[in-house]
């Protein structure tokens, strides 16, 4: 069996442009030298002419000069976070798929047998699921000394519909075990979703909520839309 081989992507070299003393000194040399209207500025002053009155000249200048500058240097900026953003994103699709045949299940006191405890629990609001129906199965991290709620459990389903179903009784199933399920959602779509939680009131919290994976937020004017970046957040929201 042949194995390709994934190259990491480098990171974007960023090509500064510099700003320091010798800079701005070879801007003035430069300036003095062939700014033929700075030239004649010069010239012009007579010889009681004080320091600050050729400053003055310069100053616009290599203001101007350094302000170019800086303009390049954030255009680049925003070039590399943009491009930064596009592969977080990116990489937050990928992981999202691999995770859509997963469950996550909430408040599991008897995790000795977890199969058999999904499985248990499905029959009691009439979903029939065999053990072969689950890929696999544990708890998620480690368990600290002072922790007394259960670990939560991460299922990964072989049977889509099986999943879907599950998923479409979750309050029954609730209510039989005490056991809640929820989507398994990224590291990022669960900080995003905690986010939007957290920017609501109590009774609007409702209209945020997972699909597939993706956090979505349900608007007035444009129906549920999916939140994809914390920019997302500050435009649905706040406008």
């Amino acid at each position: 069996m042949q194995f390709t081989q994934v190259i990491a992507p480098t990171a974007p070299t960023i090509n500064r442009t510099s700003i320091n003393r010798d800079s701005i000194r070879n801007d003035i040399f430069e300036i003095i030298s062939n700014d033929q209207d700075v030239k004649e500025q010069i010239q012009s002053l007579r010889e009681n002419s004080k320091p600050e009155d050729i400053v003055n000249i310069l100053q616009d200048v290599v203001m101007k000069r350094i302000e170019q500058r800086l303009i390049a240097l954030e255009q680049k900026t925003n070039s590399i976070e943009q491009q930064l953003e596009n592969i977080q994103f990116n990489a937050n699709s990928r992981e999202r798929i691999s995770r859509q045949k997963n469950l996550r299940f909430i408040g599991m006191k008897e995790q000795a047998d977890i199969v058999k405890s999904i499985t248990e629990g499905a029959a009691k609001i009439g979903i029939q699921l065999k053990n072969e129906d689950i890929e696999y199965c544990h708890p998620l991290g480690q368990k600290k000394k002072e922790q007394q709620s259960p670990q939560p459990v991460i299922a990964a389903f072989l049977s889509r519909f099986k999943l879907k179903s599950l998923l479409s009784k979750r309050k029954e199933f609730r209510q039989a075990t005490g056991i809640s399920i929820f989507e398994d959602v990224t590291r990022y779509d669960k900080w995003l979703l905690d986010q939007m939680r957290d920017s609501l009131e109590d009774e609007d919290r409702k209209y945020v909520f997972t699909r597939g994976g993706r956090v979505c937020y349900k608007t007035e004017d444009q129906g549920i839309v999916f939140i994809n970046s914390y920019d997302d957040i500050q435009r649905y929201l706040y406008g």
